[in-house]
């Protein structure tokens, strides 16, 4: 029986890894993630689970696939809905769900003090940061006026007002010769720093002026687009324009009432991240809990 539960567990892990390998590629390649793939990472991971809850007879495999699943794809349909997500990453992050829920029951390699589909979101706040970081820096390297336009807004004398605001607690800390406080407090200042980079990002690299001709289904304005006193389009819809959106707009535009073109705008592509901390939740577990653990027993 163990061998059974090491080798669906195996098959169960490796399928996972495909799926998400192919929506990252997809992904960073087109910012688009097909449904056969997404939607396919479920299909396949409550299928699976439900036949070996039938030749095991014991459902609780299948049950814990799709509860998970279902409650993942609630959390991702509350950040699609704040317009954190897009909805690829819903329809992914719930087929990720189903495959944690089944190797959870199945107890695979889990030796931590949470299960998988707790471990997992811990993972992904983690992984998420560095990231981020990393991206960003590629799309500035790629696309010099990021860096160039990052300068300007930093010399900035309300910018460099709040930066130099920022150096206050840590300053603070070492006048009240709070050693331990100091380089924590210094945290702040970075922070700030890099929020001011990343909306840099976001304005020069992650944004684009197309003629309403070009505009395609699932694009996202930039700003929303109001026309007396009606919002037309919401820069928080991540959801994108419809072909009525489209339609509408350019009519707009032929009644004079709009410009010719728009600013549209993307996101970070996200699929990479739940890859990752997949990876970090099957092979280590709970990342955090290890790196506490092992920095207590230094």
């Amino acid at each position: 029986m163990m061998l059974d539960l090491l080798s669906i567990s195996g098959l169960v892990v490796s399928v996972t890894l495909l799926f998400l390998l192919f929506a990252s590629w997809f992904d960073l390649r087109t910012g688009e993630i097909p449904d056969e793939v997404t939607l396919g990472l479920s299909v396949v991971m409550l299928l699976v689970s439900g036949v070996y809850s039938i030749l095991s007879y014991n459902f609780s495999f299948v049950l814990s696939a799709f509860t998970v699943g279902l409650l993942y794809f609630i959390l991702g349909y509350g950040l699609h809905y704040l317009g954190e997500w897009g909805g690829g990453d819903v329809k992914l992050i719930a087929g990720v769900g189903c495959c944690l829920g089944f190797l959870n029951v199945l107890d695979y390699l889990n030796e931590g003090m949470m299960p998988y589909y707790v471990d997992y979101l811990i993972n992904i706040a983690l992984v998420s940061s560095p990231y981020v970081l990393v991206y960003t820096l590629v799309l500035g390297l790629m696309k010099p006026s990021v860096f160039s336009r990052f300068r300007k807004t930093l010399s900035s004398k309300i910018v460099l007002f709040i930066v130099l605001f920022s150096f206050i607690p840590s300053v603070s800390a070492y006048l009240l010769d709070l050693g331990s406080l100091i380089l924590l407090y210094l945290m702040i200042p970075l922070l700030v720093v890099l929020s001011v980079y990343l909306k840099t990002v976001e304005k020069e690299a992650l944004q684009k002026t197309v003629g309403l001709d070009e505009l395609q289904v699932e694009d996202v304005v930039a700003k929303d687009l109001v026309v007396d006193g009606e919002k037309i389009a919401s820069s928080r819809d991540i959801s994108g324009l419809s072909g009525e959106d489209i339609e509408r707009i350019r009519g707009l535009c032929d009644e004079g009432k709009i410009p010719s073109e728009l600013r549209i705008k993307w996101g970070v592509r996200f699929a990479p991240i739940f890859l990752f901390a997949f990876l970090l939740s099957v092979t280590v577990g709970n990342a955090l809990e290890v790196f506490v653990i092992y920095f207590a027993g230094l």
